[in-house]
C-alpha cells in the first residue's frame, strides 16, 4: 500500500478495529501489504476496493483470519490470489470479492 502515507495504529483501541473501509481512495501498491494490518487482532472485514493495487505473487502469510476482503477493481490478475488468501490465513472467510465484479461466497 505505497500511496498510502500514514495510517497509525498505536493506541490499544486502534487494535481493536472490526471492519476498515478504504475503498475508493486512490491506493496504489501491492496488496501484500495488508499483512501489516495483523495488529488489528480482531479485524474480520477490509474494504479495498476501488484503487488501484496490484498482485505480483511472492506474498507473505497474511496473518489476519478476515472473513470480509474486498479487492474489486483493482488492478489484480492471476488464481495466485485466490489461494493467498484461502491458504495463509483467511480460514474464517466468509465474502471474497477480487477483480471486476467476480465475488466468491462461502456457502
Amino acid at each position: 500500500m505505497e500511496s498510502m502515507r500514514i495510517l497509525r495504529l498505536n493506541k490499544a483501541e486502534d487494535k481493536v478495529i472490526t471492519s476498515l473501509d478504504l475503498g475508493g481512495n486512490q491506493i496504489s501498491g501491492s496488496v501484500s501489504g495488508v499483512s501489516s494490518l495483523s495488529v488489528c487482532l480482531v479485524l474480520k472485514s477490509v474494504d479495498l476496493s476501488r484503487n488501484w493495487m496490484e498482485f505480483n505473487g511472492g506474498l507473505k502469510p497474511i496473518g489476519i483470519s478476515l472473513q470480509v476482503f474486498d479487492l474489486s477493481y483493482n488492478q489484480i490478475f492471476g488464481s495466485e490470489l485466490v489461494l493467498w488468501i484461502v491458504f495463509d490465513g483467511c480460514g474464517e472467510l466468509m465474502e471474497f470479492n477480487f477483480p471486476a465484479t467476480t465475488s466468491w461466497r462461502r456457502p
